[in-house]
């Protein structure tokens, strides 16, 4: 007799049997909603997570645009030094390069930008002031020294200026009792 003689017995085969678990039968719409869900919240932390590692490489680029800018600055004070010892080569070696630096940081979009000379109107939205200086002769609120220069990446503020700025001499009180007499 063979095994195919005998037939199972159906009956012991599919009786019913415990779940271990609570089952809950969702509609499809849910079960794509959640999978939407899912997806979406993974999205958003990639997201997240390539903004902090551009932010992280912005703020990389942003120092290096402060390097430049202060190499640039100590160039310029030493141009005259190096060619009174016969260094004009080394100084133009020393320019070219600062220069190419400055194209390598143009061409991803960083812009370095020195608010000297400006007037505060100009740039106030972009500086931080550093402290004030009041000088005699000074008629106008301008930028007379630069920390930190004013850096954007593609258009937009990646780095505040951080200046000292001159503004005509604070009105004395005897200044303050004469304009009161005329009013």
């Amino acid at each position: 007799m063979s095994s195919l003689d005998k037939f199972p017995d159906w009956e012991e085969s599919f009786r019913e049997r415990p779940i271990p678990f609570e089952v809950r039968l969702q509609s499809p719409s849910s079960e794509i909603k959640a999978t939407l869900e899912r997806y979406s919240a993974a999205l958003n932390a990639e997201r997240q997570a390539k903004e902090q590692a551009l932010n992280i490489e912005v703020m990389a680029l942003v120092q290096q645009a402060n390097y430049v800018f202060h190499l640039a600055k100590e160039l310029g004070r030493c141009e005259k030094s190096l060619a009174e010892a016969s260094l004009t080569r080394v100084y133009d070696a020393l320019r070219i390069k600062k220069d190419e630096m400055l194209d390598a940081l143009a061409r991803v979009g960083v812009e370095i930008e020195d608010p000297l000379g400006q007037s505060f109107e100009a740039v106030a939205d972009r500086i931080e002031v550093q402290g004030w200086l009041h000088p005699p002769d000074c008629t106008v609120e301008m930028v007379v020294e630069v920390y930190d220069p004013i850096v954007t990446y593609h258009g937009r503020l990646a780095q505040y200026g951080h200046v000292v700025m001159a503004a005509p001499p604070e009105a004395t009180p005897d200044d303050l009792s004469n304009a009161t007499e005329y009013m």
